[in-house]
């Protein structure tokens, strides 16, 4: 019930202050010229608890207001409690007509766990959950919002209201609630807390909150597979893991850790059924990739009984036609949707791999057509500058028959591997860096709920 109020002893509550949308300084400069010239035409809104009177609108006028002694009116509203407040508080930002989309979507998101805990609240008073149903004991907000008796989640109504209420659509209200129960799960408490409250303050954007959780969880699973390094250090030494048979002095579904170069001669003729690899492209952007293994077409030729596959880069395919003994039989081309910036020629990007192909069986459960535009992967927490998208290795790993044996020397992060068990294929791979082996043993042991491919 609104009234005309003394205006001393106005209390400025530090947590509903921090429930305001915050102003630049431009904003600031504009609404005192304005106060100044008009004077304050609407009125300071408080409510009174415990013999004060607790700001809830006006904590940017109010201060303006004294300093340049501007008259104002003040008036009371009523509510039940300190949580109808902060939700008055909110709702009543929302009225705020230059409010970004992004701070909308979070107080809407708050307003709405803010009416699910009241109704938590009196729900848990109506069933006189504690003292009888004739006496029910008083039950504070707190006890309802972490009791075990949880109501069922926020209807889709609720949610639609508060999203029209917000002018914001119903999927960004979902999409901001998923972020955040994310950013607990991924940061913990303090950090999350910290993160939504930059997203409401305006700083950074809700995409950017996701980029910084795709970060924070590529570390997180980066330091997880340190941690459990079993591939120690030693050349050749092999993960703990594996099918029980042996390919050369190698164990069969593993990774080993080593120089192709070195390992490849240790392996007897025909020992796989198929090599599927992705060697250095020769385009000299990396230390690693100064130049492409050419001669190890032969050795590959000699250790498998069937295809060979052999990824390779667009800017260097006429050197590749003119250096391979023998010829490859076919050649397939990958072209996602996706440019490679680095790779131009006079001013055109190019936007396909090659893929070599030797001895391709008659008949096999792999690519129908010579063309693939199998989508890239994102988000994918091992960062490789080079990985390929396990849907595409899977296809190419069918080109061995199943139940077989691929190899691949360049194994890098582990897709080659990992397609290959997904589509019942023995696998063996090499690689040189230890953290890539860390993150292929990490990759390979995930329970098939768990893994991201």
């Amino acid at each position: 019930m609104p009234s005309n109020l003394q205006t001393s002893e106005i209390v400025t509550d530090p947590e509903f202050a921090s429930l305001l949308a915050p102003q630049s300084h431009s904003e600031m400069s504009e609404l005192e010229r304005s106060l100044n010239l008009v004077g304050c035409r609407d009125a300071l809104v408080v409510w009174f608890t415990d013999g004060k009177k607790m700001m809830l609108d006006g904590h940017k006028r109010y201060p303006i207001c004294l300093k340049n002694g501007i008259a104002f009116r003040v008036e009371a509203v009523e509510l039940e409690s300190r949580e109808h407040a902060l939700l008055w508080i909110e709702s009543n930002q929302l009225g705020r007509r230059n409010l970004p989309d992004d701070v909308r979507a979070m107080i809407a998101l708050s307003i709405l766990e803010r009416r699910s805990g009241l109704e938590r609240h009196e729900r848990a008073i109506a069933a006189g959950k504690t003292g009888g149903r004739n006496h029910p004991k008083k039950v504070s907000f707190e006890t309802a919002a972490s009791s075990k008796l949880k109501p069922k989640e926020p209807k889709e109504r609720t949610r639609a209201a508060v999203a029209e209420e917000a002018k914001i659509s119903e999927r960004k209200l979902r999409v901001v609630q998923a972020l955040r129960k994310r950013a607990f799960k991924v940061l913990g408490d303090a950090r999350a807390n910290e993160l939504l409250l930059q997203i409401r303050r305006g700083e950074i954007s809700i995409a950017a909150a996701g980029r910084t959780l795709v970060r924070a969880e590529a570390e997180q699973e980066l330091r997880a597979a340190a941690c459990n390094r079993e591939v120690l250090g030693r050349k050749g030494q092999q993960a703990e893991i594996g099918c029980g048979r042996l390919v050369g002095p190698f164990r069969c579904c593993t990774c080993v850790r080593g120089d192709a170069m070195e390992l490849l001669m240790e392996l007897p003729m025909w020992a796989v059924d198929g090599a599927v690899t992705d060697p250095p492209y020769g385009l000299r952007l990396a230390a690693w990739d100064s130049r492409v293994p050419y001669h190890l077409l032969g050795r590959f030729l000699q250790i498998s009984d069937g295809p060979v596959v052999w990824f390779g880069a667009a800017p260097v395919m006429t050197e590749a036609c003119t250096m391979f003994d023998p010829q490859p039989e076919r050649v397939l081309i990958w072209a996602p949707k996706f440019t490679l910036a680095n790779a131009r020629s006079k001013g055109i990007a190019y936007r396909f791999h090659p893929i070599y192909v030797w001895r391709v069986p008659e008949e096999h459960d792999g690519p129908t057509w010579d063309v693939l535009d199998v989508a890239t992967e994102a988000g994918n927490w091992w960062r490789h500058p080079c990985t390929k998208p396990v849907a595409l290795m899977k296809l190419l790993c069918r080109l061995v028959p199943e139940g077989g044996l691929i190899l691949d020397p360049f194994a890098g992060s582990g897709s080659t591997l990992v397609a290959a068990r997904l589509t019942g294929r023995h696998f063996l791979g090499f690689e040189m860096e230890q953290n890539y082996c860390d993150i292929i043993q990490a990759r390979l042991r995930g329970k098939p709920s768990q893994r991201l491919e």
